[in-house]
């Protein structure tokens, strides 16, 4: 699974339009492309040019469209939790085998985070939650959510599969921590196949 292949799990509809001249970009691709940008650089390093070029749109589209670059930032945040909730959902489906379902989910993450040079490595979400979290009191709640719906995403499956009973919570943090750490060493350039192995190992020993 590469970016092209994530971005097109996508649930997220087109936000509505204030009435006016209709705009002359696709803004669900603008902000795919904004998403990828902030994504590979992180918001510090994303500038408005690295962001208007990707888009293919001018700064003043930018603004009437999404607003500041922060703004701009949390719909990306956003957009990119629809992305991951609807990916680990779709392969925790069957929690009837839940050791499989785990290791699909897991191969799903890496084959993800460790996608060749030309784009993104790890995961946004947890690379924001380092770097880009002291930015602003909303930039930390935005992705404190957009973590938080990643482990009831977990915790519903731990729940679904009977393996967790009361402590389906404290499972879907261990995955979800496990998920970050898999993201940051992916990041730093860490095989996929060395990302795997621990992956194993560490569903063994949880489900």
């Amino acid at each position: 699974m590469g970016v092209k292949d994530f971005v097109s799990i996508s649930m997220e509809t087109n936000p509505a339009r204030a009435p006016g001249r209709p705009r002359s970009f696709d803004v669900d691709s603008a902000l795919d492309a904004a998403t990828r940008v902030f994504w590979s650089r992180g918001y510090s390093d994303a500038s408005l040019d690295d962001l208007t070029g990707a888009m293919g749109i001018s700064r003043p589209s930018l603004y009437g469209a999404f607003g500041d670059k922060q703004a701009l930032y949390l719909k990306c945040i956003e957009r990119y939790r629809g992305w991951v909730e609807a990916a680990i959902g779709a392969a925790l489906l069957d929690s009837a085998h839940p050791h499989a379902s785990l290791l699909r989910m897991f191969s799903d993450a890496i084959a993800l985070y460790t996608t060749p040079a030309s784009e993104p490595r790890g995961c946004l979400l947890a690379s924001a939650s380092l770097s880009e979290a002291a930015l602003s009191q909303v930039s930390r709640d935005s992705i404190a959510q957009a973590l938080a719906t990643v482990e009831a995403v977990l915790a519903d499956f731990f729940r679904r599969s009977g393996l967790a009973d009361k402590l389906a919570g404290e499972r879907a943090r261990l995955t979800a921590t496990f998920l970050y750490g898999i993201s940051s060493r992916a990041r730093l350039g860490v095989a996929a196949q060395t990302l795997l192995e621990d992956a194993e190992r560490f569903v063994d020993l949880l489900a």
